[in-house]
């Protein structure tokens, strides 16, 4: 059997695999996780909440809720908690420090930690606040401090209310899928990785096995950072948001790296200006952050902007077949054509539902 049918029984035997895992997961992933769910007994707190206002009065929010502002002035919210056995209170913090206070004492408080360079934000923050006894009808107040401002809102995830132990469960259980489908792309990534390095010596190989390895890698980084599993087992809050930061803005390289194998003329030249254009600004956004007070979130609009650049370009490239030198053309627009529409549209969502995840159409994609 020659390398390249070898290679194509071992790409479908790995197909078939992952298909298969895939239905198998989504069929009892329900399952599953109400069975957790329901021996954990996490109780999510959507209504109750209120915002006090600069007037003293109270204004009721459903949560998950975004507080739109731009400065870093407090905003304070206040739930009465319910009578119940659990002791462990689940909240989040995007970019705020946060004191917490139960009848007036305080009980937890968070500040952006001494890791960060600079003392910058950590980013998004899972905290896990212990509950003393008899917490019951007591009213918990929650002061949030925007760590920097222009931003055009500050996200609070849906508080949940278990014991600690429970908690981190019901986390596993809801990104289970999610986990096993991120295993199994890291497994493709590096099987491509290390396809490209054994055929580097193969004339006819044109490298495109090390990109694609590198977009899988690059998509489990990004996409698993945002579940809610991984802020609470992994200790270092701000080395989870550089890597969110730098994989969603490296997200596209590969793809152009791919299609400057395989263009000529002015659309090989236009790759290369997309290439360019990306690196020039993941370059001046690392310097920006680790040398001035600019933070990464602040620059998100440009690492959009840039892939909004760089988008029309790949489409136009990818339906153009004069601009092209292989005869793999279709198979390249199959899988990076649903790559790069459903990335515009995550890059929509999130503009225009600031209350949704991100990543949800690049999981689709």
């Amino acid at each position: 059997m020659n390398k390249s049918k070898a290679f194509s029984t071992l790409a479908t035997c790995l197909v078939a695999v992952s298909l298969a895992i895939i239905i198998f997961v989504f069929c009892t992933a329900p399952f599953t996780a109400n069975r957790l769910n329901a021996a954990t007994d996490v109780a999510s707190l959507r209504d109750g909440w209120s915002l006090l206002l600069q007037d003293g009065t109270l204004q009721p929010v459903t949560m998950p809720y975004t507080h739109k502002q731009t400065d870093t002035a407090p905003f304070t919210l206040t739930y009465t908690l319910p009578h119940s056995q659990a002791d462990t209170l689940l909240l989040t913090a995007y970019y705020c420090n946060t004191q917490i206070l139960l009848d007036g004492a305080p009980i937890y408080s968070y500040q952006t930690s001494a890791d960060c360079a600079n003392f910058k934000t950590d980013g998004k923050v899972y905290m896990l606040v212990s509950l003393p006894d008899n917490s019951g009808g007591k009213v918990l107040t929650v002061t949030y401090t925007p760590q920097f401002g222009g931003l055009k809102g500050y996200r609070l995830d849906t508080p949940l209310l278990g014991d600690k132990t429970n908690l981190i469960m019901d986390a596993l259980a809801d990104g289970l899928p999610h986990m096993i489908l991120m295993f199994i792309l890291l497994l493709l990534g590096i099987g491509l990785m290390v396809y490209h390095f054994i055929n580097t010596r193969n004339p006819r190989y044109d490298g495109n096995m090390l990109y694609l390895g590198l977009f899988c890698v690059l998509c489990v980084c990004y996409l698993t950072l945002h579940q809610r599993w991984i802020h609470l087992i992994y200790p270092s809050h701000f080395a989870l948001y550089v890597i969110e930061f730098l994989s969603h803005g490296t997200l596209i390289m590969p793809m152009l790296l791919i299609l400057r194998n395989i263009t000529k003329g002015i659309n090989h030249k236009l790759i290369n200006a997309g290439i360019s254009l990306c690196m020039a600004n993941l370059f001046v956004q690392l310097v920006l952050y680790f040398f001035t007070p600019v933070e990464l979130r602040q620059m998100l609009l440009f690492s959009h902007l840039t892939m909004i650049i760089t988008l029309p370009i790949i489409m136009g490239i990818l339906l153009n077949p004069k601009g092209m030198i292989t005869t793999a053309r279709l198979e390249i627009i199959y899988s990076l054509v649903p790559l790069g529409i459903f990335g515009a549209l995550d890059i929509a969502l999130h503009y225009l539902f600031p209350n949704t995840r991100g990543g949800f159409f690049y999981k689709l994609a």
